[in-house]
């Protein structure tokens, strides 16, 4: 009906006169809205068809099939592995009726890394069909522990339910099975928490729980050992976030690499420049191997006219260069986020890697290089200062915190985005440390660094030596009976 009725109005709003007394018509809008309905109501006129001809409702729904159970205020127990599935891979109707239908799958910015996996859907209906403190015990992403987009369903479970266990199953040899996705645990009733509740992290019913609920909120969940929770607590308390003094920006993007990376030998060498890619970022250094055909002039400004032979070399291409989902007008060689890419001191590190790994680009054979959008980076006024930002996120503490925030991914990868760069802590005075910025040249020189770097940056955090020890099991290192850091490998 409802479907119908939308019909009904788009009709009667391309017959209505215009304020100039003709008629609208069918614009883009309403041909669009109209073929929307038309959609729906076909779709209810084959399910009625389907209804009359099998004597049966033709699909599945828990107020037709359990409408005994709903009645008595819903179930006791829900326990499932809803699918996971990112927003990508659903059909644009299906993720608009999502983002209508529940309230915890609405995007959080642009594009689709910020838009919610499937599983938070599920999870939603999951807990509307629970009676009164009925219990579910869901298997789901682990990324949704620190995920942007699912900031809403992490608020969603702390105000709507008592958590009783949210386990990390990564390193679980139990949970191995064939996704791409770490699997996590969460069981938890349909009831507000009480005072003082804590809830486990792991999912022996004998194990005390370990972290009070109060503490979670919106924000990522640390899911580690108590220990490494409160050391994490004492690393970001009282110190401006990095985010306060700048926003982590991605590299440029092509939108097609195939037309841009590793352009043809004949092309104008005034428009090749070096690329840099995640995977070419190591701490201090790093060696660019990758061509980059880049038609902007040094302040990112798109040229309005090419040469010879890389016009005719991107005319080959125009269908590709026109179809690109950033482009929207100008010159179709046109390329994204070139503005903070060629700024002349810069931060850089990979999106995904084993662990935060950042170099900075500041000599004159730097000015060249472009970071790709498989690098994040960070403009800063001098070089300096870009040393010594460098020297801080190569510390051994600062990777720890950011692999406790980051995402997860296959292989032991992790995504080190805006959001994780952003929240780590950047005491005052780091990027004026006159020390920082020597232990940045002489890394960048090859020398053996980690040790002094760790020892200094633990002092500007005041960090004590069991929250050195309980970081360095992060970070991948060991301590010594002094709790200095000791590398233990790569």
């Amino acid at each position: 009906e409802r479907q119908m009725q939308l019909a009904t109005r788009c009709l009667l709003d391309a017959r209505a006169p215009t304020l100039f007394g003709e008629r609208r018509g069918l614009d883009r809008a309403l041909r669009a809205q109209l073929d929307e309905a038309r959609r729906g109501v076909a779709d209810v006129r084959r399910l009625q068809r389907r209804l009359r001809q099998e004597g049966a409702v033709p699909w599945f729904s828990y107020e037709c099939q359990f409408a005994d159970i709903l009645a008595r205020d819903g179930f006791d127990l829900v326990v499932g592995n809803p699918p996971w599935v990112r927003a990508e891979a659903l059909p644009q109707r299906m993720r608009t009726a999502l983002a209508r239908r529940y309230t915890i799958w609405r995007t959080t910015g642009r594009g689709f890394r910020h838009q919610p996996d499937l599983s938070l859907a599920f999870l939603e209906r999951s807990v509307e069909l629970l009676a009164p403190a009925g219990v579910l015990a869901l298997l789901l992403p682990a990324k949704l522990a620190t995920a942007a987009y699912a900031a809403r369903g992490r608020q969603f479970l702390v105000r709507r339910t008592t958590l009783h266990a949210v386990v990390d199953l990564r390193d679980d040899p139990a949970a191995v099975f064939d996704a791409t996705t770490y699997p996590a645990a969460i069981i938890a009733a349909r009831c507000p928490a009480p005072a003082g509740h804590r809830l486990r992290l792991t999912l022996d019913p004998a194990a005390a729980a370990t972290r009070p609920q109060a503490l979670l909120g919106s924000g990522a969940w640390l899911l580690g050992n108590p220990a490494t929770s409160a050391a994490v607590e004492l690393a970001r308390a009282d110190h401006p976030s990095l985010g306060m003094r700048s926003t982590p920006q991605l590299g440029v993007k092509t939108g097609a690499n195939a037309v841009f990376l590793g352009p043809p030998p004949e092309i104008e060498a005034t428009l090749v420049r070096p690329a840099l890619r995640g995977r070419d970022i190591r701490p201090f250094r790093t060696r660019p191997v990758t061509r980059l055909l880049f038609p902007h002039d040094a302040r990112g400004q798109v040229l309005s006219r090419l040469p010879a032979v890389a016009s005719r070399y991107l005319a080959a291409h125009a269908p590709l260069l026109r179809a690109r989902s950033d482009y929207q007008a100008g010159p179709l060689w046109t390329l994204f986020r070139t503005g903070p890419s060629m700024a002349p001191f810069r931060v850089v590190w990979a999106d995904l890697a084993l662990r935060l790994e950042a170099l900075a680009l500041t000599g004159p054979a730097d000015t060249a290089v472009i970071p790709l959008n498989s690098c994040y980076l960070l403009a800063l006024p001098d070089a300096r200062q870009a040393l010594a930002l460098t020297a801080w996120l190569n510390t051994s503490w600062l990777r720890a915190l950011a692999r406790l925030d980051a995402d997860p991914a296959a292989g032991g990868y992790a995504r080190f985005n805006a959001r994780v760069i952003a929240a780590l802590p950047l005491p005052d005075g780091v990027l004026h440390d006159v020390e920082l910025v020597q232990l940045a040249e002489r890394g960048a020189c090859g020398d053996p660094i980690q040790e002094a770097l760790d020892d200094h940056a633990a002092a500007l955090l005041a960090l004590p030596r069991a929250a050195r020890t309980a970081l360095a099991a992060v970070a991948g290192v060991g301590t010594d009976d002094r709790g200095r850091s000791t590398r233990r490998g790569r």
